[in-house]
């Protein structure tokens, strides 16, 4: 058996020493705390949207002994939407200046939803042939992220020698675009691998949230 999510939720959700080492393990590699997680449990906690978190969480509890769900998940619930990160942690002021501003919407916990903030360079001459990106965002695993450039046809360009570096937070991931022969727009999808599910047996993945594009030039 695995770890549970309530389990993990309990430790990020505590004192001022477990607590908050946890939530800093969390912020800095999200997989060095949650690798034990069942994949459908760690896709639910990387959206970082409470009611997601609480119902993989329900639906645990249900599975696992349904009169303890019975008796303890509604009082459990309503304390996990009324439990306030502190203050102290992790201040906007701590993030690094591609996170914050106009694209870093999200600067504060305890909720920082995904979200792909830029790409740069945003366009490239197609003579160039290659270039290599910088996409920044929030909610990026190292080790699990990866980058995709889709047009409206649904035609991907060749993405190689993608590498992860940053926080939760604060994510970059890096890497060489093979151009198209012909100009065109491209959108910028991330995609968190979370695992592959014990129920289905396929990848559960995320897909961040994105408004960001790529442009090929003439």
């Amino acid at each position: 058996m695995g770890q549970k999510l309530y389990e993990l939720l309990d430790q990020l959700m505590g004192g001022p020493i477990q607590g908050q080492r946890t939530r800093r393990k969390f912020h800095d590699d999200p997989e060095s705390v949650s690798s034990g997680l069942e994949a459908e449990a760690r896709q639910a906690l990387y959206s970082m949207d409470r009611p997601t978190i609480g119902g993989a969480v329900g639906t645990e509890l249900q599975q696992e002994d349904p009169q303890a769900y019975a008796k303890y998940f509604q009082p459990w619930y309503a304390w996990f939407n009324q439990w306030p990160f502190p203050a102290t942690e992790f201040p906007a002021n701590e993030l690094p200046a591609e996170c914050t501003g106009a694209t870093g919407e999200q600067p504060l916990y305890p909720d920082p939803r995904p979200k792909v903030y830029s790409i740069a360079p945003a366009n490239k001459s197609v003579s160039a042939k290659t270039v290599v990106v910088d996409v920044v965002g929030q909610g990026f695993v190292s080790g699990k992220t990866r980058v995709q450039l889709v047009n409206a046809a649904g035609q991907a360009l060749t993405v190689t020698n993608q590498s992860f570096s940053g926080t939760f937070r604060c994510g970059h991931v890096k890497a060489t675009v093979i151009l198209p022969a012909a100009a065109g727009a491209y959108n910028v999808q991330v995609i968190v691998y979370a695992g592959t599910s014990t129920v289905t047996g396929q990848p559960v993945t995320i897909n961040v949230p994105s408004a960001v594009q790529f442009t090929a030039d003439p």
